[in-house]
């Protein structure tokens, strides 16, 4: 049976919880509930469609991509992606970013062929069902507001979907070896 999984960074619990308020003021100003589903992330990786049986291998694969050195991500205001007609609050693309990403897509290759091609790092506080008016409109909205937070990215997660929500099956957290894997960008 086909599954999707998703490879993402969950923020710490606090984090998350003044998201998620973030994102239930959107939905009440606004009536869109779709971005309300999914658990508070940055994506890594989205594998669309993947067998089930290939599963463990997939889990297995993953943990290479924890030789990473904890870094600091950053989060600064809102902007959106129009042709998704979503918005989002925008994360800081650093080299740290970009090295885990690039170890993900290396492990996760053998298992998507549609791998993401580049990062733009982001949380996103409303898409799905939003006509392309109310997109200008949120946008507009959130342009006016202000966000700052970090965070300290010390794991990445693995989650599955169910059918009808995302469950984690896995953290992997960062045990970087001497001589930190880089990546080329």
């Amino acid at each position: 049976m086909k599954q999707r999984y998703l490879i993402a960074i969950l923020p710490p619990t606090a984090l998350t919880e003044e998201i998620n308020q973030i994102r239930r003021a959107c939905s009440q100003k606004f009536k869109v509930y779709k971005a309300l589903r999914p658990p508070v992330h940055i994506t890594l990786q989205f594998i669309r469609s993947l067998d089930e049986s290939y599963e463990e291998k997939l889990i297995n694969s993953l943990s290479e991509a924890r030789n990473f050195k904890p870094f600091v991500q950053q989060l600064d205001n809102f902007s959106g992606f129009q042709n998704a007609k979503a918005v989002y609050i925008s994360g800081t693309k650093t080299k740290e970013i970009e090295n885990l990403h690039k170890q993900i897509k290396a492990c996760t290759k053998a298992f998507s062929k549609d791998i993401f091609g580049s990062l733009t790092p982001h949380l996103t506080i409303a898409y799905r069902d939003v006509s392309s008016v109310l997109y200008e409109e949120i946008l507009a909205y959130y342009k006016n507001e202000s966000f700052h937070a970090q965070f300290v990215v010390n794991h990445f997660s693995l989650l599955k979907h169910d059918g009808s929500r995302w469950n984690i099956l896995k953290h992997y957290e960062s045990q970087p070896r001497s001589g930190q894997l880089e990546m080329p960008i």
